[in-house]
């Protein structure tokens, strides 16, 4: 399972994102402002796709 990006995708101001799974990426997603944050506690998150992604304020945490 996956959230799948093929589009353009932005994050204006104060957006707070969360992503407790994979992150495909083939659409536009590089210019954002607020925070995302990368959860898991049963797995590792890959984000991947054909475009690169920059977030400006991100937060990974895997509660091992």
């Amino acid at each position: 399972m996956a959230f799948y990006d093929a589009g353009n995708l932005q994050m204006h101001g104060t957006a707070h994102v969360g992503f407790h799974t994979n992150d495909i990426k083939d659409g536009v997603f590089n210019n954002n402002s607020g925070s995302v944050g990368l959860y898991n506690q049963d797995q590792r998150i890959t984000v991947l796709g054909n475009n690169k992604t920059i977030f400006s304020d991100p937060t990974v945490d895997f509660f091992r």
